[in-house]
Order: C-alpha cells, then sequence, then structure tokens
C-alpha cells in the first residue's frame, strides 16, 4: 500500500493478473514496448490513486489509445485495465471481464462504438451514480432517467447502479438496491451475480414468472434478511451465500431443487419452509447455517 512509483524495464514481456491489487500508492505507470501478456483481469484493482496508464508508443500488442489513461488490447480494441480517471472512447469496442473491477467510479458512458460488454466489465465498482449510453449505439440502449444499461430491445438490464430505476415489465439481470427488492412480474431472469453485495437490500421478493435465477446472484447481501421466492424454480449454486443477516426464507410448492451451498454461511438461517416437491437438495445446500425450524 505504500508503493509510490514503478519503473517497469524493457525487457518485460508478462505482467500478471493482480499484480498490482491493493497498491494506494501509486499514482502512474508506463507499460513497456515488450510486453506481449498481461493478466486477465484489472491489474489496477483497488489502486485509488492511480490516474495516470501509459503504454508505450512501440508496444505491438497494447496501447493507451486516444490518452484513455486505460490499457487496451490492440487485436479487439478491448479495454482490459482502467483506474478512477479512464474514459471508455469512440475507438474502444469491448470491456474485457473485470476491466473495472476494483475502481471507484462515478459516471459511465458507453459510446456508440462499444459493441461487447463483459458481465463482470464493473464487478466491485460500488460508487456508480449514473450511466449512459449514446444513441447510436446498435447494441445498448439506456432509457432517460433509467440510469442503467439494457439491451437494445429493453429487455435485458445488463447494469445498474445505485439509482437505477427498474423499467416496468422487462426481464433483465444486473446490479440494484432498494430496501424493499419487488422485481416485477414478467422477469424471467436474475443473471449470475447479479444483486452480489448489494448492501440496501433487506428483502427480497421475487415473482412467479422468474424462470431461473443465477448462482451467486444474491451473494454476500450483507442485511438481506426475508426472501419470498413465489417461482416454483431450482435454487443455483451460492445463490443466497454469505447473507449473514438471511434469518426467512419462504420456498414455493414445486421448487425442485437447491444447489450446492445455495445458503451457505448464512448464519442467521433460521426459518425456512421446504415445499415437498423439493426432490433434489445438495447435502451441503445449507452449510454452517443454524437452521433450527424446517417445513
Amino acid at each position: 500500500s505504500g508503493l509510490k512509483s514503478v519503473r517497469l524495464p524493457e525487457s518485460l514481456t508478462e505482467i500478471g493478473a493482480n499484480v498490482f491489487c491493493g497498491c494506494n500508492s501509486l499514482t502512474s505507470i508506463v507499460i513497456p514496448k515488450n510486453v506481449t501478456k498481461i493478466g486477465n483481469g484489472n491489474i489496477f484493482t483497488y489502486c485509488n490513486n492511480l490516474t495516470s496508464i501509459i503504454v508505450d508508443n512501440d508496444n505491438q500488442n497494447f496501447d493507451s489509445r486516444s490518452n484513455c489513461n486505460g490499457i487496451v488490447r490492440k487485436s479487439d480494441s478491448e479495454l482490459i485495465a482502467t483506474c478512477r480517471t479512464t474514459t471508455i472512447g469512440n475507438d474502444i469496442n469491448a470491456l474485457g471481464d473485470y476491466c473495472f473491477d476494483g475502481t471507484t467510479i462515478h459516471f459511465i458512458h458507453i459510446p456508440e462504438s462499444v459493441v461487447e460488454i463483459s458481465e463482470y466489465a464493473f464487478g466491485g465498482c460500488n460508487e456508480i451514480d449514473k450511466i449512459t449510453v449514446a444513441p447510436g449505439n446498435q447494441k445498448y440502449t439506456s432509457p432517460k432517467g433509467s440510469n442503467a444499461i439494457l439491451s437494445k430491445d429493453g429487455k435485458t438490464l445488463l447494469l445498474g447502479c445505485r439509482t437505477t430505476v427498474i423499467p416496468e415489465g422487462r426481464a433483465f439481470f444486473g446490479r440494484y438496491s432498494k430496501t424493499v427488492l419487488r422485481i416485477p412480474e414478467n422477469v424471467k431472469s436474475i443473471g449470475m451475480d447479479a444483486f452480489a453485495r448489494c448492501n440496501a437490500i433487506f428483502e427480497a421478493i421475487l415473482p412467479k414468472s422468474l424462470q431461473e435465477i443465477g448462482g451467486f446472484a444474491f451473494q454476500n447481501c450483507a442485511n438481506l434478511s426475508v426472501v419470498q421466492l413465489l417461482a416454483p424454480i431450482t435454487i443455483s449454486d451460492y445463490t443466497f451465500a454469505y447473507c449473514y443477516s438471511l434469518s426467512t426464507v419462504s420456498l414455493p410448492e414445486g421448487l425442485e431443487g437447491i444447489g450446492c451451498r445455495a445458503f451457505y454461511d448464512c448464519k442467521s438461517l433460521k426459518h425456512i419452509t421446504i415445499p415437498s416437491s423439493a426432490i433434489k437438495i445438495e447435502k451441503n445446500a445449507f452449510e454452517n447455517c443454524p437452521v433450527s425450524e424446517k417445513e
């Protein structure tokens, strides 16, 4: 955390994943010309004071085009590493896995050029206040006032933030937080890791229209205490893992399965209704749970 400067030699050819994670005193860095491989995800995770990322102009594999303060892979114009001053320019086509992971950003604008956003591109970005998408983008949209990224057909919410307004009647998966989370009817899918670490959620009401809930969907929601699942679907692996305040869960008749460690380490879980239709419950579904009442 005290590392203030780094000089990387020209002989360097590879930079591993997470190599600068938590270097809070680092303010600038230059990637030398012979680097041909950079590890997956944002190599500058939690580098909160980093404001300048420059790639040597002679590097054949990566660049920091238009002074975006990030690292872009030349072969497909994908942004792979960022800092808090990174801008997504019109010459960037894709946002890579975890490319903004652990970066403190408050505003996101997706330009027309971006045609692919990784499912985890903004993982760990918990300070986002505003999200916009260029009107001319052919794949994504952001309806006025929604503060969200949706698919062009409006049926899938890809990214939300703490000020997101979910359009009624649309299937979605994304990050969102309210004191009582009421998913609108007709929503069919909640994606993997969709509401993970949304600490503002105290109660979640999941509608009958749901056809699937992705793994880890509500993991680590520290204040989630009550879940009402109305849809007779299988609960995926780790869906509610590490929800330490979760105490009451209602599951509907027709539900057939509960996945691996679905309620792992839910230390407050004492009341849960298991329907007679549940024919497959993984043996570690309730591992580290002090469940005292089951029906």
